[in-house]
C-alpha cells in the first residue's frame, strides 16, 4: 500500500488540474485541503471539486481554521478500492488540527498540522501522543504523519516542547521517523518545505513527517516528491510505502 502526504497549500481541487496525484498512490491524505462544502468557493473550485469527487471516494475532511485560511483542512482520499478508512474520534474536539483514521481496521494513522506560530508548536502532538496512548497502541500499529512545521531548530524558540524531546518522545514509545531512516540528518540537503515556492532565494527546511515503528520501514520505499511539486505548494509531498502483509 502506497500513501501520499502533502500540503498542497490551500487548492487542491484546482492543481489537480496541472498536478495529479500519481497513480500508484493508493491513499492521498492532503493537509490545507480546501473545503468542497464551503459558501464561498468560486464556481472554478466548485466544478474542479465535482471533477475530483466523481474521480475519486473523498473519505473525510476535519476543518480548523487558521489564520486568514478558513475553510481548510485535512482530508484523506481512497484511490483504491482494496482499502477502507474510517474515521475515529478518539482526540478531544478542542484539538482541532488532528485528523485520526483506519485502514481495513488494521493499522492507525495520526494526522497532525501543526501551527508556524503557535505557542504549543509540537507540543500539542507530543501531547496527545502521551495522553492518548492507551488508545492509540492499544489494538494495531500506529503512524504519525503531517506538516508539523518542526525541526530541530525549534528548540531554542521553543525549549518547553522543542522538537529533540517530541522525537525522544516518540522512540520511547518505539516510533521513528522514516525520513531519517532513509536520508539520515540531512535537514537543508532533503528539504520538504520551500518559501516561496520556486522562486529564488526562498529558505528550505525539512517539517513535514512520518512516523512509525522501524520494524515496519522498508528502505527505499519512503520518498520525496521532486523539486518541481514546489511549482504548485510550497511543500512537496511525502511518500511511504507500507507492507501489505500489515493489513
Amino acid at each position: 500500500m502506497k500513501m501520499m502526504i502533502w500540503n498542497c497549500e490551500g487548492a487542491f481541487a484546482i492543481q489537480q488540474k496541472y498536478k495529479e496525484v500519481p497513480a500508484d498512490i493508493d491513499i492521498g491524505v492532503i493537509l490545507e485541503c480546501e473545503d468542497n462544502g464551503a459558501q464561498k468557493m468560486s464556481k472554478e473550485v466548485k466544478d474542479a471539486w465535482k471533477l475530483q469527487l466523481a474521480k475519486r471516494q473523498a473519505f473525510a475532511k476535519y476543518h480548523y481554521d487558521i489564520p486568514k485560511k478558513n475553510d481548510l483542512g485535512i482530508a484523506a482520499f481512497v484511490y483504491n478500492d482494496k482499502f477502507e478508512i474510517k474515521q475515529e474520534y478518539i482526540i478531544a474536539d478542542w484539538l482541532k488540527q488532528f485528523l485520526v483514521f483506519t485502514i481495513n481496521d488494521k493499522i492507525r494513522v495520526v494526522v497532525y498540522h501543526g501551527d508556524a506560530h503557535g505557542l504549543n508548536g509540537i507540543g500539542d502532538l507530543r501531547y496527545v501522543i502521551d495522553r492518548y496512548n492507551d488508545i492509540l497502541f492499544s489494538d494495531m500499529p500506529l503512524f504519525v504523519c503531517g506538516d508539523f512545521n518542526s525541526n530541530e531548530n525549534k528548540d531554542i524558540d521553543n525549549p518547553v516542547h522543542s522538537h529533540s524531546e517530541f522525537e525522544k518522545t516518540m522512540y520511547d514509545y518505539g516510533m521513528e521517523s522514516y525520513y531519517k531512516l532513509q536520508y539520515g540528518k540531512l535537514g537543508k540537503k532533503k528539504p520538504t518545505w520551500r518559501q516561496n515556492r520556486n522562486k529564488e532565494g526562498g529558505k528550505e527546511n525539512h517539517i513535514d513527517y512520518f512516523f512509525g515503528e522501524a520494524k515496519y520501514f522498508q528502505k527505499n520505499k519512503f520518498s520525496l516528491g521532486e523539486r518541481k511539486w514546489w511549482d504548485y505548494s510550497d511543500h512537496i509531498p511525502l511518500t511511504v510505502e507500507l507492507d501489505n502483509t500489515l493489513l
